[in-house]
């Protein structure tokens, strides 16, 4: 309708045809094309809830919630929309403003967006069962946009990420105990506390079954090595020389679907032989176009401090 209408507006020009200033130089009578453009005017009305899509609010998840409590998003802005808007949720309630002052609602509601736009927070009820996901859709206009909150799952293993300057290389462990006692070297080793989550024992969560998450280190190069890959951990530990078997880690999901979960990447760098793992999407980017290679995933873990990176 709006490229209907701007294609109509062009239309219009001070040209005349044989000196008759009530036609354009197509020829066509200046009273038509009002209508025409009125008309559309009235149809634009009609659909601008369809045709005002804005962007998706993109609420990150939020992780180890307690059972039954209420959970609160991030604050977003209406991006991207303007004018009349229709607001809606399933399974959760919205607050426009997200302030004490103004009321958490359920139902539908219409809201005209200012410059600068208004925000919105979402509250949703943890479930009641451990690692139990639930999600509310809101909605701007025909714009969906989901919020998941998972409550506490006691079976969650730190994994926790130090920087060894002199080697140039991150090490990481679910021992809290390790994690304490290298960072105490605060020259040699640098604490950068939990990078993710993985799991105690072998837990089954949306049909899938957690695998285990291997360590080893390489005597000469003087680094620790992880994959879920089970021929390659085998096939490096048979080299007693080159590497030593530091067993299962933890454990991680090998697939996409878990709720809360996200990709574990894993990059390679050849100019100083070191591989790092990130759920950071953000730093995966960064590295891969700075001299990283990525080599895939290792798994699904989950993200850190109540939030799933986007």
């Amino acid at each position: 309708r709006i490229r209907r209408l701007n294609l109509l507006t062009g239309l219009i020009s001070t040209y005349s045809v044989g000196g008759n200033s009530t036609f354009n130089a197509f020829g066509i009578n200046f009273d038509t094309l009002g209508s025409l453009i009125t008309a559309e005017l009235g149809l634009l009305r009609t659909v601008r809830f369809i045709e005002n899509p804005g962007f998706a609010l993109n609420f990150p998840t939020r992780t180890r919630i307690a059972a039954g409590t209420q959970a609160l998003s991030d604050v977003r802005s209406f991006t991207g929309f303007s004018g009349q808007v229709s607001l809606s949720i399933d399974g959760g309630e919205y607050n426009v403003g997200c302030s004490a002052a103004n009321a958490f609602v359920s139902g539908i509601t219409t809201l005209t967006i200012s410059n600068p736009p208004q925000t919105v927070c979402l509250r949703v009820t943890a479930g009641t069962g451990a690692g139990e996901g639930r999600t509310a859709t809101f909605r701007v206009n025909n714009t969906a946009s989901p919020f998941t909150v998972l409550t506490l799952d006691p079976d969650l293993l730190p994994r926790y990420r130090i920087y060894v300057p002199s080697l140039r290389r991150h090490l990481y462990t679910t021992d809290t105990n390790e994690y304490n006692v290298l960072t105490g070297f605060s020259a040699t080793y640098g604490g950068e506390g939990i990078s993710h989550y993985l799991y105690r024992a072998p837990v089954g969560r949306a049909a899938q079954i957690a695998i285990p998450y291997y360590r080893m280190y390489f005597n000469p190069q003087q680094r620790h090595f992880y994959t879920s890959d089970f021929n390659e951990y085998d096939t490096i530990r048979k080299d007693k020389v080159f590497a030593s078997d530091e067993g299962i880690t933890g454990y991680i999901f090998p697939r996409y679907g878990v709720p809360g979960a996200t990709p574990l990447y894993r990059l390679f760098n050849a100019a100083i032989n070191s591989h790092l793992w990130t759920i950071d999407s953000n730093e995966f980017n960064f590295l891969r176009n700075n001299g990283w290679t990525p080599e895939g995933q290792a798994g699904n873990a989950l993200g850190v401090d109540g939030y799933v990176f986007p």
